[in-house]
């Protein structure tokens, strides 16, 4: 068999909830991106998205390979970007899920596992990759082919309870199963909960580099399109990213409210996805004092993105170990510093004066707002040459092809 036909049969799936082929607001950007990246190391690359969608499948090419995405309509959570509606069985309102992101993944579990074994029997692939951890039922997918597998961890929510450590062992301690972590604090502290060591390892997660920093000009620009005031430093905060919770948002407007009172030349823009607004949270949306809070689509937050002078996320949940998330760096790529507080592994992202500040307290907070709102523009190159150095999406990609590659593929 010669290169070609051996490159044919190279057979890739990767299972995840919200994967689409274009990119969106979420953590999804990133595999939509790298596909990109490493589809030339396959000839067919398969993808179960737990995504509500109009249509059952999607299939394009990139070069020689053939990508086919396979919708698997959720039960519980909904799409964004979704172009029709159903009845919903069930409704969690608001923007912060977890409980019954759980159960969405054992519903859809079930389904996906009968779905790999019957793509397996027809089509063996050769690599598993879960873009998305799947809690037990991770033990399922591993039993579904004799396939390499691998799944991702995006962070560690740090939960008072007991039962959490012990369901992150359950999730990840199989043989033959790969835990790829975002970030070193994060493999760290997988290991110090008891992850077998041999099974993780570290790949960061990476973004297409844009060409440089927002010019000025552009940013401005940017503003008057969103109907922002262009004469005022814009701290943007995002309802996208995985890590974030309740407490996290009040946390960030009350700081926010509080420096605005104090004199602060600035306004604070909190984005959330449509479908995830509540009333507690919308009803502080309040322009005249410089606290936007809106329901925000993903052309909208690409705009926010090239407007944004700080991108502003405090954490309250000291114990948790971020990715760090897409978003940040994406932010960063643009030349914009990040804002937060002394949650695991934020080091790792944010230096201290030259890429954003770490907040320690309260107090430490509104005073680093004031003074990230005079110093953002100077930190632009650094944040650019993290992004560059650190997060680069085709040394993400090379190291991803590299793991599977050592595991046998």
């Amino acid at each position: 068999m010669d290169m070609t036909d051996n490159l044919k049969n190279r057979h890739l799936v990767l299972v995840g909830i919200n994967f689409r082929r274009e990119r969106g607001t979420g953590d999804k950007n990133f595999w939509s991106d790298i596909i990109r990246h490493i589809a030339a190391a396959y000839g067919h690359i398969t993808i179960f998205s737990i995504r509500k969608e109009q249509v059952e499948r999607e299939v394009y090419t990139i070069g020689k390979t053939t990508i086919e995405i396979r919708f698997i309509s959720p039960v519980f959570l909904e799409s964004s970007h979704a172009e029709y509606d159903r009845p919903r069985i069930f409704w969690r309102k608001g923007v912060f899920p977890s409980r019954l992101g759980v159960v969405e993944k054992v519903l859809s579990g079930i389904r996906i596992f009968w779905k790999l074994r019957k793509l397996y029997r027809e089509f063996p692939f050769q690599q598993l990759h879960l873009m998305d951890n799947f809690g037990l039922f991770n033990r399922f997918f591993v039993m579904a082919s004799p396939a390499d597998i691998s799944v991702s961890a995006i962070a560690y929510q740090g939960l008072t309870t007991p039962l959490y450590d012990r369901y992150l062992r359950l999730s990840y301690n199989y043989s033959g199963l790969e835990v790829i972590a975002y970030s070193s604090a994060l493999v760290a502290k997988l290991r110090s909960i008891g992850i077998t060591r041999s099974s993780v390892c570290q790949i960061h997660w990476g973004v297409n580099l844009p060409p440089g920093s927002i010019k000025k000009e552009d940013k401005t620009r940017a503003k008057k399109e969103l109907s922002l005031p262009a004469d005022r430093s814009l701290f943007l905060w995002a309802g996208y990213i995985q890590q974030i919770k309740r407490d996290d948002f009040f946390l960030a407007l009350r700081s926010a409210q509080k420096s605005l009172k104090n004199g602060l030349n600035a306004i604070f823009y909190f984005a959330f996805k449509p479908e995830t607004m509540e009333d507690d949270i919308i009803k502080n949306h309040d322009p005249s004092a410089g606290i936007f809070i809106k329901a925000t689509s993903g052309d909208e937050f690409d705009l926010l993105k090239t407007a944004a002078d700080v991108f502003y996320s405090p954490l309250v949940n000291k114990s948790c170990v971020i990715a760090p998330p897409l978003t940040w760096i994406e932010l960063l790529s643009l030349g914009v510093p990040i804002l937060t507080t002394d949650a695991g592994g934020v080091e790792e992202i944010v230096v201290e004066g030259r890429t954003g500040y770490i907040a320690r307290s309260p107090d430490e907070l509104l005073r680093k707002i004031f003074i990230i709102s005079e110093r953002n523009r100077e930190m632009a190159s650094d944040c650019r040459l993290l992004a560059l150095n650190s997060y680069n999406i085709i040394d993400s990609a090379r190291r991803y092809l590299e793991t599977w590659q050592a595991a046998g593929i």
